[in-house]
């Protein structure tokens, strides 16, 4: 009697957990590192910017090939609705499955930027 309890709690806990296993992939595989590249760096910047210097704690790690893009705020929430971002500037940090990562507080990234990207 026992073990036939212990079988239907064991196969209920089962059932429960392959129900919230969940292997959604990310909605926008264009903004993932291209193969061979450990991490892809988006900064969205403010929709007047014209131009935005990288900062220079990122430089320092260009020999790592982390791939670097820019993008104005209303370009990436219109090509992006699922991901809205709305104060900038913003860093996003994605590896092969999504983001790792992401605020809009500069030095916040720096710390993990550096902590993650040696």
């Amino acid at each position: 009697m026992a073990k036939t309890i212990i079988c239907k709690l064991m196969l209920l806990f089962l059932i429960f957990i392959s129900a919230c296993t969940t292997d959604e992939k990310f909605p926008y595989p264009e903004l993932l590192p291209e193969e061979g590249i450990p991490a892809h760096v988006i900064i969205i910047i403010s929709n007047e910017t014209i131009s935005f210097d990288v900062p220079s704690y990122m430089k320092e790690y260009a020999e790592n090939k982390i791939s670097l893009s820019t993008i104005q705020q209303d370009s990436f929430n219109s090509k992006y609705p699922k991901i809205k971002v709305i104060e900038v500037p913003y860093f996003m940090y994605l590896d092969s499955k999504g983001i790792m990562f992401q605020t809009n507080d500069e030095s916040e990234f720096e710390e993990f930027y550096l902590g993650n990207s040696k």
